[in-house]
This record gives structure tokens, C-alpha cells and sequence, in this order.
């Protein structure tokens, strides 16, 4: 659940992963240094400052994201008289509205002996939890698979009301086999919101194998590329695909690049791999070639790489 609503954060805000990525290395570089027989302070101090930093800054974003899903949703409520509301309560037995940066670096400090023992940070946002609550205090974890099918559709579709409406984002949302599961409520209730919405699908009944190869190919891409990776390898990823489509997926993956991930494209189309790439390296005869910075890379020189040639 807290990976879900990392996930909505970083449709709006792709520098989040990076965020994500310098707590999660701190966490462990402190687990690391608290199990040395030899520790140097002045660094763990500091690392303990990056933690609570990097910490408080996801907390407020988790609770950002919070109330943006109430907002909206209570905008989908009204104007498609859905029956039911949504209440979302972020646990934590650390964090409130009160708790400050060096709060949280005083904690740490004193958990320290803890830590060691039990192996891990005690306190963070990588201990927090998500719940949601159907009509105040149902959890939603009784509710049927349907039911909660419904459920995270419902936050979808609040979320794209969010970028559409407040960002200034035009969100694609990739469906599919979404009937699945779905009792004749809650699929009625689903028709609905794509047509007041104007989700765009041939049919919400429609699975992914029933695409034509160019968009079964944005879909694949699309669906690897909202799970946030931290590593992102693609083959050839705009073959086959219309003008306003590969530029719609070249700008998806400069994104996930500025949202810390590491991207590597391989592809035949040159244009392609200057346009996007910060560096270039060629496989030649099972080889790979130093990599070389792309601003200022020429045919020729791109040429001679493939080659087997050293370019200075």
C-alpha cells in the first residue's frame, strides 16, 4: 500500500523516486555502519541527517497525496452519486503533525543500540502503513476482490481528475481485463466513470491481447514504466509504433531518467538514441564500447564505434 501510494505520488512529481531512492540508501548505509566495530560518528551523524531530512520530506508527500485523493474522490462522489466514501488514515507509530526534522534525528540517535540488534531503523516512512476505510470505519480489506477492484479504480480515476484538472497533465490510464471480478454493480459503476470521464478503450471488456501490435507495444511500455522502476532496460521501444506515439514514449522514459532511475535504451534508430540519451556506448562483436557522452556525438564517430574503431 505504500508502494501504491508512492506510485500516485510519482505521476506528479517525477523527482520523488530520486527522494525515495537517497532514503532507502541511507537507511541501509546506516544499518551498515551501526554493525562495524569501528563507527565513525561525525558520518553517522550525518547520515542520520540525510534520513531525517529525506524522512519528513515523504511524510508530507504521503499526506499531500492523501488529500488530494480526498478531495477528488469526494469530486467523483458527488458527481456520479457513487454510494459508498472512501477514508484514507496514514499509521505511524512515530510520525504526527508535530514530530520535527530534529525530533526525528534525536530518535534515531537513541534507537541507535536497538537498531543494531534488531537489524534495521525502527522509525521512517518504510514503517508506516495505509489504510482505507469504506464509509468512515470499514476496513477495505474485508471488502470482496470486486469490491476492492473498485476501490483502486476509483483512486485511478481520482488521481487522473487531479492531473488533468490541477496539473495540467492529460494522463493515460492503461485498462485491462478490468471487468474481472466485478460483480453488475460495481461493473455498471465502472461503464460509468468511463463515460463521464471520456476514458478512451475500445471496450472496458477488451483485454490487452486484442490490441493491435503498436498499442499492445505502448501498453507493455506504459504498464513497466508506472511501477516506478529503478532500473529501466528497453529494447527497440518505439518500433512499430505512429510519430505521436514514439514521442509520447521517449518522453516517458527522459522522466523516469529525471526521476533517478537508470534508463538504458538500446535501439537501431540513431536519431532516437541522440535525442534522448546522456551517453552512448556501441556493442560490437560481442563488445562493449567506452561510454561516450552524447552531446556532441556525430554519425561519423558513431560509425567508426560500430566498427570496433577507438574514438578518441
Amino acid at each position: 500500500r505504500r508502494n501504491l501510494f508512492d506510485h500516485f505520488i510519482f505521476s506528479y512529481s517525477p523527482r520523488y523516486n530520486s527522494l525515495l531512492n537517497f532514503y532507502k540508501k541511507n537507511i541501509s548505509e546506516r544499518n551498515i555502519i551501526l554493525n562495524n566495530n569501528v563507527i565513525d560518528q561525525s558520518w553517522l551523524e550525518k547520515i542520520e541527517e540525510n534520513i531525517a531530512k529525506s524522512g519528513m520530506e515523504i511524510y508530507e508527500q504521503r499526506i499531500k497525496q492523501s488529500d488530494i485523493f480526498g478531495k477528488n474522490l469526494e469530486f467523483i462522489n458527488e458527481y456520479l452519486a457513487i454510494p459508498f466514501k472512501v477514508n484514507i488514515q496514514i499509521k505511524d507509530t512515530f510520525f504526527n503533525s508535530r514530530v520535527t526534522e530534529d525530533e526525528y534525528r534525536y530518535t534515531l540517535k537513541k534507537n541507535r543500540e536497538i537498531d543494531k540488534i534488531i537489524g534495521g531503523t525502527k522509525i521512517g516512512p518504510h514503517k508506516s502503513d495505509i489504510a482505507f476505510y469504506v464509509n468512515q470505519n470499514y476496513p477495505a480489506s474485508q471488502l470482496s476482490t470486486g469490491q476492492q477492484k473498485t476501490l483502486i479504480l476509483l483512486l485511478y480515476f481520482a488521481q487522473c481528475n487531479y492531473l488533468d484538472n490541477y496539473c495540467k497533465k492529460k494522463p493515460i490510464l492503461l485498462l485491462d481485463e478490468i471487468n474481472s471480478h466485478l460483480d453488475d454493480f460495481n461493473i455498471k459503476l465502472l461503464l460509468k466513470i468511463v463515460q463521464q470521464f471520456d476514458v478512451r478503450t475500445p471496450s472496458v471488456r477488451n483485454g490487452a491481447r486484442s490490441l493491435s501490435g503498436g498499442n499492445l507495444q505502448k501498453f507493455v511500455i506504459g504498464r513497466e514504466i508506472l511501477q516506478n522502476p529503478i532500473v529501466f532496460v528497453v529494447n527497440q521501444p518505439t518500433w512499430g509504433v505512429d510519430a505521436a506515439a514514439a514521442a509520447f514514449i521517449r518522453q516517458a522514459l527522459l522522466e523516469l531518467a529525471e526521476g533517478g532511475a537508470g534508463v538504458l535504451v538500446i535501439s537501431q534508430d540513431l536519431d532516437e538514441l541522440m535525442e534522448i540519451s546522456d551517453s552512448f556506448m556501441v556493442l560490437s562483436e560481442g563488445k562493449i564500447s567506452t561510454p561516450r557522452p552524447a552531446k556532441g556525438m556525430t554519425t561519423e564517430a558513431i560509425g567508426l564505434m560500430m566498427g570496433g574503431a577507438k574514438v578518441a
